[in-house]
C-alpha cells in the first residue's frame, strides 16, 4: 500500500517518509529538527541512501561505487581485489570445495566466474551504503567547520579507477608474458 501523502511504500500502516498513518493522522512535530550534518553533506541523497534505495547503481558500479562517492583509493583497491578473486574464482572453487562434485562441474570457468560476479554484486549492494555512512560519519566527525558539499557523485574518479585498474593488469600481463 502507497501513502497517500507522498507516495511511498508505507510499513505496517505508517510511512517513514512524511509520518501519515493509515487511521489518518499525521505524526508532527511542532519544533523544527535542525538537519545532522550527515542530512547536510548528502542533501538529496540522504534519503536514497539511508533507505538503500540505489541498489542498481550499487549493482552496476560494485566496488568502484567508493570512487564514485570520493573514496577514491578505497574504491581502486576493492576494484583490484574484486576482479583478482573474479577471475581465480575456478582456484578458489576447487581449493573451498576440495572437488567433492565431479571434476566436469569446476571445468566450466564462464559459469564459476559469473556466479561469483553475482555474489560479489550481491555483497556489495547489501553492505556498500552502510560502509559508506560510516566512512562519512567519521570524515564529518574530524571537521570542525560548516558542511560543504564537496560534489559527491565524481565520474571523474571512476574512470581514473578503471585507467588504474586496467593498466596495473596490463602491466602485471607484460611482466608475466
Amino acid at each position: 500500500m502507497k501513502c497517500p501523502k507522498c507516495g511511498k511504500p508505507l510499513h505496517k500502516d505508517f510511512c517513514m517518509y512524511c509520518g501519515y498513518m493509515a487511521n489518518g493522522n499525521i505524526i508532527d512535530t511542532k519544533k523544527k529538527i535542525e538537519a545532522s550534518k550527515l542530512e547536510k553533506y548528502l542533501g538529496n541523497d540522504f534519503e536514497t541512501i539511508i533507505h538503500n534505495e540505489n541498489a542498481k547503481e550499487i549493482f552496476i558500479l560494485g566496488p568502484l561505487y567508493f570512487s564514485y562517492r570520493n573514496y577514491f583509493v578505497l574504491g581502486t583497491v576493492l576494484t583490484l581485489l574484486d576482479v583478482y578473486i573474479i577471475y581465480n574464482s575456478r582456484v578458489i572453487a576447487q581449493t573451498f570445495l576440495n572437488t567433492p562434485l565431479p571434476n566436469f562441474y569446476l571445468n566450466f570457468d564462464i559459469p564459476v566466474m559469473l556466479i561469483t560476479f553475482l555474489l560479489s554484486r550481491l555483497i556489495y549492494v547489501m553492505l556498500s551504503n552502510e560502509i559508506y555512512l560510516k566512512l562519512l560519519t567519521k570524515k564529518l566527525a574530524k571537521s570542525k567547520d560548516d558542511i560543504v558539499k564537496l560534489g559527491d557523485g565524481n565520474k571523474v574518479n571512476v574512470i581514473f579507477s578503471i585507467i588504474f585498474v586496467i593498466s596495473l593488469f596490463l602491466l602485471f600481463y607484460f611482466l608475466n608474458y
